[in-house]
């Protein structure tokens, strides 16, 4: 499930951004050193990568957290979902080549996070449904620029913004076919006439 938020936040970049910006998505975040150092890194870069992830008891105001569940009537099936609100963090790392690069990219990241917060998830699992999420900053941003080998200018210049998915859900969701019961009624005529 957690899945679903990594590949929308990947989407969410790339469509932004189109194609002059690289955005590598939350898989590859542990691989982005080797391709950096082979050349297959198109700078500027957006780096996604998830933090931590832990079960909330701060969202609890979100609408299908407050049963924990749903239960509804789809085409003969019965839908039983049921969600546990979770606390998504992830880390926004920016890469470039120069200052004026760098700093461009950060503020353009904030102001589509900031303008386009929202994020829209298709559920799996034939659901039919969508669920929402919101994306805010999530602390201070960290510049960890560093002396680098491998680029042009011998520095790369690297932004962190951390951020958070607020209204974020592990869902399970399980269809069983209705059975449909036939009840009868028997009425007893008592006509003492």
């Amino acid at each position: 499930m957690l899945q679903l938020y990594d590949d929308k936040l990947y989407d969410y970049f790339k469509e932004t951004f189109k194609a002059d910006v690289a955005v590598v998505p939350v898989s590859d975040y542990w691989t982005v050193a080797s391709m950096h150092e082979e050349g297959q890194l198109q700078l500027p870069a957006i780096v996604l990568g998830r933090s931590s992830w832990t079960t909330s008891k701060d969202l609890d105001s979100w609408v299908i957290s407050k049963k924990g569940r749903t239960d509804r009537v789809r085409k003969n099936k019965l839908v039983n979902e049921q969600a546990i609100p979770v606390q998504l963090d992830y880390t926004v790392t920016l890469l470039a080549t120069t200052q004026d690069d760098i700093d461009e990219l950060t503020s353009e990241v904030l102001f589509c996070i900031l303008n386009y917060p929202r994020l829209t998830i298709d559920l799996p699992y034939g659901s039919d449904r969508q669920i929402h999420g919101q994306i805010m900053q999530n602390g201070d941003l960290q510049d960890s620029s560093a002396r680098d080998k491998f680029s042009e200018t011998g520095i790369l210049y690297q932004q962190i913004i951390p951020i958070r998915v607020l209204g974020s859900n592990i869902i399970n969701i399980r269809e069983q076919n209705l059975r449909y019961l036939k009840l009868g009624v028997d009425v007893i005529n008592n006509n003492n006439n």
